[in-house]
């Protein structure tokens, strides 16, 4: 089998790649995650999804050495069990972590075949994840309860562009941000100085999304809060990152292709707002993540002024490189990458053990009756 550890609590199907821009993310995120399951607990099979969403299965060890290259497989279900198929494989498989960044991944996608396919997931549910992976919708959830967001105009394709001036009188800015409505990673983003390239960069962000966002652009710290758990949530402490490139934007390429930090420098402690803004970003993390209705995990971004606090945006699939801020806050908390990736297992179980308390079945005759008993995996 291509299963060799013996778990006690069952394999766990990691995925990860996807057909986003994030896909070459996604692999390291996986196998930073891969390296800290605890495999004395858990069967490990990896699954990459390839840019033309086929999905191929990748031996544990060789995935760890580099290889992106396997046997195509699929999943089955049957009477109540799903299981990993493919040539020489019949795996079932009891839980999933998609680390899957950005569209196909983020959005709700992957969530809404492993609610149908009855297994359970590491992270939010179909919808808090195409909420949160849509800035638009995330910005008029969040302002309908009461927090504040940066200042935005949501345009679609088909919407009438305004003039530079226009956006610049009703935004009240000088300088503004134009980004797409459901990329991730920074992709698409562009900060506007003048009106000479305006409508270009607005083109651009069309290339990524059908609905954009232009947005003032925000003087101040950009710091981030990380959470962990479900209705018991907790925050992290604030870090912060000072973005010293060229374009003062926390891009792609500073956030994946600058170990040195010569573009940005990550503190896992904030170092430009006090103590007492700290705690109320926590405060407003916390309250944003169970508006969204978020489970599991949730990273939350946003931009602190001398006067205000703005909530940027929720990642609900953060990196989880060595590098990445979401496992680097909860290590400097104590918790180490070990520890973190075994509570969010538990609160994968947790959300799922709850929501097959729930009635799914009804009867003409009135009666009602939860999830059918799993039944015996023919391979």
């Amino acid at each position: 089998m291509p299963n060799a550890l013996t778990p006690s609590k069952g394999t766990i199907l990691l995925l990860c790649g996807g057909f986003s821009v994030e896909h070459d993310i996604s692999l390291n995120s996986a196998r930073f995650i891969a390296k800290h399951i605890d495999k004395t607990e858990y069967g490990i099979l990896v699954v990459i999804v390839r840019h033309d969403r086929q999905w191929v299965h990748v031996p544990y060890q060789a995935f760890l050495d580099g290889e992106n290259q396997g046997e195509l497989v699929y999943l089955r279900h049957h009477q109540g069990v799903t299981a990993l198929m493919g040539e020489g494989i019949c795996e079932p498989i009891h839980m999933v972590f998609p680390a899957i960044h950005g569209t196909g991944g983020e959005d709700g996608s992957i969530q809404g075949l492993l609610d149908y396919m009855n297994l359970p997931y590491v992270g939010n549910d179909v919808f808090a994840s195409a909420a949160c992976m849509d800035k638009i919708a995330t910005k008029q959830i969040l302002l309908a309860n009461g927090l504040p967001v940066v200042p935005f105009i949501a345009l679609s394709r088909w919407d009438t562009i305004p003039t530079h001036e226009q956006a610049c009188r009703d935004l009240n800015s000088d300088i503004l941000v134009i980004k797409p409505a459901t990329s991730g990673s920074s992709v698409g983003i562009s900060k506007i100085l003048n009106e000479l390239d305006y409508e270009e960069k607005i083109h651009t962000a069309f290339l990524y999304s059908n609905r954009i966002l232009i947005e003032s652009a925000i003087t101040g710290a950009e710091v981030e809060c990380a959470i962990l758990g479900n209705a018991c949530a907790m925050a992290s402490g604030v870090g912060e990152i000072v973005i010293h490139n060229a374009y003062e934007i926390y891009s792609y390429d500073a956030k994946y292709h600058d170990p040195q930090e010569n573009q940005a420098r990550i503190h896992v402690t904030a170092v430009s707002i006090d103590g007492e803004t700290q705690e109320r970003v926590r405060a407003m993390a916390l309250r944003a993540f169970h508006v969204m209705t978020c489970s599991g995990l949730a990273r939350i971004d946003f931009f602190v002024t001398p006067d205000s606090i703005f909530i940027n945006e929720l990642n609900t699939m953060p990196g989880f490189t060595a590098i990445s801020l979401y496992p680097q806050l909860w290590q400097k908390n104590g918790i180490s990458p070990k520890t973190l990736i075994a509570r969010l297992l538990h609160c994968a179980q947790e959300r799922f053990d709850q929501n097959a308390t729930l009635i799914h079945y009804y009867n003409e005759d009135g009666g009602t009756k939860k999830d059918l008993a799993p039944g015996a995996l023919t391979c």
